[in-house]
């Protein structure tokens, strides 16, 4: 008796989280311009009990035209005709027992009398593939409908494929919960669709799915659904160089293009990493980059560094190393001998360049620069007289900032939120959390969610002075809402003491633990060539920091990383000495995801 009773009780707990599962399915193309067509969707319940759901429709510019609601009954299918509610893409949402949901097509008689039907899918791409039919003498036409099926704005790459090879490509935008539809001939400019045979369609988020359609006239069709993929941006280089070389920082233009700056054999050079190959372009002698990112149309990169006279400079350029503009923004304190006086960052965002450096005045300074052209539009005053900036990120529309200043006996950490004019429009400030007393430096900053995410340093100290130049690392979280430290959610990075001049890089990842939502994977990068870098996991739980899930130290020194969607590509390098006074390095540039990224 007690086991019917425990079977009872299991078998009621599934029941009863069974019906709280909800998915998701994307309606990627309905046709509501005429009566010629009718699409209908159609839900069968696949085991005996009732689901919820919610229908939502947009027109092509992602507007909400539809919500409904409703109940599927137990055996009951239902058929929802979608032309008359006005929308031509959508999502549907259950919530209950399993569903299995299609879209059918009718065409009328007098035009031909054809139907097709497939099953929806429920997950989003960032690669999504679409195959030809090879029936080209039975078909008169092929063309396809893509819906971005996520909440934001994406750019995409489209290429059309014959054989293998890439025979066209075309890049637009598509906006949130909009779709594009087109004939594959048009859409390329072709003689004929069957001029390719696929077309992949990439973008850097999450949002694609989408349907092949083609026919022999109306009577006739042949639909099919896309195919989502992982995009292959698996890159596994090595080169050697004589000597030393000094690669500064990852910038992405395209899916699979990825750019970086290196100094080696007395000039910087642009280098360009796609697939298993590489490429690069002298920059001369004039420029020391510190920080590489890409402009705000994705089309051309920006370079923050500093010239042989000592100046603060941006250079805008091309993806082949052509200087498209320079400007310089301000003077850098030769005198000193603090690296952090050195440090210039800055961000692309919505035609404006926003950029941060300590001059040499002792000044903290944010200068505002038209992208077209590199004229400074603005400079942002008020500022500490003694910020030093360690970080620019983009983060909802904003430009944030982070740096450290002093304030009497204290060191204050601050991030500083600007929009596209360098307007402040959010402030979090305060005490160090770790060591006030001790000089403080920020290692990484980004925000995600609704929080803003730092790794920083605080000088090793006995409580009456610096005991050496080395800092301790701690990671940490704080609501953006928030104005202060406070109440900072932090983990400390045991065994770790990074020298100033130290980088880290970092992102979230997929969770390695069931008891976390996700990765915070931290990359750190020491000041010295001889130095090794190491890894920490940390488990992040509704958006903080929990505990180290596993730390490793790497057999080479990281000098950039790139986050795509929690796949990270790595440069390193290793250093190797030949004979007493002979070194050649190795660059290394690879992709890590999954168990790599945990175990190497």
């Amino acid at each position: 008796m007690k086991k019917n009773i425990f079977f009872i009780l299991i078998a009621s707990t599934f029941l009863f989280s069974f019906r709280v599962m909800a998915d998701v399915y994307y309606l990627p193309h309905i046709h509501a311009t005429s009566d010629v067509w009718e699409t209908y969707l159609v839900v069968d319940p696949v085991l005996s009990g009732g689901s919820y759901y919610k229908l939502t429709l947009y027109d092509d510019s992602g507007n909400v035209t539809t919500t409904q609601t409703g109940t599927i009954n137990n055996n009951s299918e239902l058929r929802v005709s979608l032309r008359p509610l006005g929308g031509t893409c959508g999502m549907f949402v259950t919530k209950g027992y399993p569903v299995r949901v299609r879209l059918a097509y009718v065409a009328k008689d007098s035009s031909g009398g054809g139907t097709a039907e497939f099953p929806l899918e429920t997950e989003l791409s960032r690669q999504s593939l679409f195959t030809l039919s090879n029936y080209y003498d039975k078909l008169t036409w092929s063309g396809f409908a893509l819906f971005n099926g996520s909440d934001r704005d994406v750019s995409i790459e489209a290429k059309g494929m014959k054989d293998g090879g890439v025979v066209v490509t075309k890049s637009f935008d598509l906006g949130a919960h909009s779709k594009v539809v087109d004939y594959f001939d048009h859409f390329f400019g072709l003689n004929s669709f069957t001029d390719i045979d696929s077309v992949v369609f990439s973008t850097d988020y999450p949002a694609l799915t989408g349907i092949v359609i083609s026919g022999k006239d109306n009577d006739k069709l042949l639909f099919s659904a896309s195919r989502n993929t992982t995009p292959d941006q698996s890159i596994n280089n090595e080169e050697y160089f004589n000597g030393f070389i000094y690669p500064i920082g990852l910038a992405r233009l395209s899916p699979d293009e990825y750019f970086t700056l290196n100094f080696h054999d007395g000039s910087e050079y642009l280098r360009k990493i796609f697939g298993q190959s590489f490429d690069e372009f002298d920059l001369g002698t004039h420029l020391w980059g510190e920080d590489l990112v890409a402009s705000s149309d994705g089309e051309n990169l920006l370079v923050f560094g500093t010239d042989d006279t000592g100046k603060f400079v941006v250079r805008k350029i091309s993806p082949s190393g052509e200087t498209l503009w320079q400007t310089e923004v301000g003077d850098v304190d030769t005198n000193s001998s603090d690296l952090d006086d050195g440090n210039i960052v800055g961000q692309a965002i919505n035609g404006s360049v926003i950029t941060a450096f300590h001059d040499n005045s002792n000044q903290g300074v944010i200068r505002v620069l038209d992208e077209s052209t590199g004229a400074v539009t603005d400079t942002e005053t008020g500022l500490p007289s003694n910020a030093k900036f360690y970080s620019a990120f983009l983060y909802n529309g904003k430009v944030g900032l982070a740096f450290v200043y002093e304030s009497g006996s204290k060191y204050l950490l601050e991030f500083l939120f600007v929009d596209k004019n360098g307007n402040q429009v959010k402030q979090i400030v305060g005490n160090s959390p770790a060591s006030p007393d001790c000089e403080n430096v920020i290692f990484t900053a980004f925000g995600s969610g609704d929080y803003v995410y730092a790794c920083f340093g605080a000088a090793v100290s006995d409580g009456s002075g610096i005991l050496f130049r080395d800092f301790s690392v701690y990671a940490m979280a704080v609501p953006y809402s928030s104005t202060n430290f406070a109440n900072p959610s932090i983990v400390y990075l045991p065994d770790l003491y990074l020298s100033k001049g130290s980088k880290i890089f970092s992102g979230f990842s997929q969770s390695f633990s069931t008891d976390a939502d996700e990765s915070w994977v931290i990359f750190t990068s020491p000041q010295y060539v001889s130095q090794l870098s190491s890894k920490y996991i940390i488990e992040i739980k509704n958006q903080l920091p929990q505990s180290i899930y596993k730390s490793q130290d790497l057999p080479y020194r990281i000098l950039g990383v790139y986050d795509v969607m929690g796949m990270f590509l790595i440069e390193a390098e290793q250093l190797q000495q030949l004979d007493g006074s002979t070194f050649r390095t190795k660059l290394i540039e690879k992709t890590l995801i999954g168990d790599n990224l945990l175990n190497y």
